[in-house]
């Protein structure tokens, strides 16, 4: 990853602002050409020194009724509504694919701390429609998951606002025949079997081996479709027997709860977009730069 940034990414932010629009265009982030919304023809780019980009979009056909009006650069993209330069954005771009956390971020990047978190909620937002349109479907025939539930704890973002002893559960699910093990997590009300077996039955294929703790709510997994094997964790971490054990998804927990450590509190009103960015930073980005030029293009 350190060669990505030192050959693709360094070079365009150490060029000029015509350099940083060639390559979000080169990423198909900014449009090429816009066509005015009036007189349906092709606007010109032209040089304006008075805002961040340097230049616009402007009409120039004579018989438009909006003749010489302009449309920003950024028009139909999705940094539209985003009041940062394309140099700190290109950065930001690249801690998020690389799992920085945006506290860390704020005494690297020229724009302010709203701007900054803005953008972070965006990419968050869509990592929640990513898995929102792509649910995860794990196991298969013969393959074993383990599922368990985990208490998250919530923290005032940036230690904002009065202290907090406000829990959430979440239940997880770890595809243990893949290395790394591809996980899944959401938010779940209580840990009832009325609760749990949807969501283990939308999220495991048929034919899978469940392997899970005691909890009453899985006794009716079989029913839907699944092998099911238990380890008593009040007795054994392993099944001394049958060898069965949750070591996967409750390693999975102390990954994503460290995160959380390291972020130095979450926004408990936006707990499912901090999941899913969880998710898709393991599952699909995997430190790579391209994921998030990938998920943008997706989606604007």
């Amino acid at each position: 990853m350190e060669r990505i940034y030192t050959t693709m990414i360094e070079p365009v932010l150490e060029g000029d602002v015509q350099k940083h629009i060639h390559f979000f265009r080169k990423l198909r982030i900014l449009k090429r050409n816009m066509t005015c919304l009036f007189c349906k023809t092709q606007m010109d780019e032209v040089v304006c020194n008075k805002i961040k980009d340097k230049c616009v979009f402007k009409c120039y056909t004579t018989t438009c009724n909006k003749y010489k009006t302009t449309r920003s650069i950024r028009s139909y993209s999705f940094l539209e509504n985003i009041n940062i330069s394309l140099k700190d954005v290109l950065k930001i771009m690249w801690k998020f694919s690389q799992e920085i956390q945006c506290v860390d971020l704020i005494n690297e990047i020229e724009c302010g701390k709203n701007s900054l978190y803005k953008l972070y909620s965006l990419f968050r937002q869509l990592c929640k429609k990513y898995y929102d349109d792509n649910p995860l479907l794990l196991g298969g025939i013969g393959r074993v998951v383990n599922c368990d539930e985990s208490l998250f704890r919530h923290k005032p973002k940036y230690h904002r606002g009065r202290s907090t002893t406000k829990e959430f559960w979440v239940f997880g699910i770890a595809d243990t025949s893949l290395v790394p093990a591809r996980c899944f997590m959401t938010l779940v009300k209580d840990r009832s079997a009325k609760t749990l077996l949807p969501i283990i039955k939308k999220h495991i294929r048929e034919g899978s081996v469940v392997y899970t703790d005691c909890w009453a709510a899985y006794n009716n997994i079989k029913s839907i479709g699944l092998d099911h094997e238990t380890v008593n964790h009040s007795l054994h971490f392993v099944n001394p027997e049958s060898g069965v054990h949750t070591q996967f998804i409750e390693s999975y927990w102390g990954k994503q709860k460290y995160r959380q450590k390291k972020m130095k509190g979450i926004d408990g009103n936006h707990i499912e977009e901090y999941l899913a960015t969880f998710m898709w930073w393991d599952n699909v980005c995997q430190k790579n730069f391209q994921q998030i030029v990938n998920l943008i293009n997706t989606y604007y």
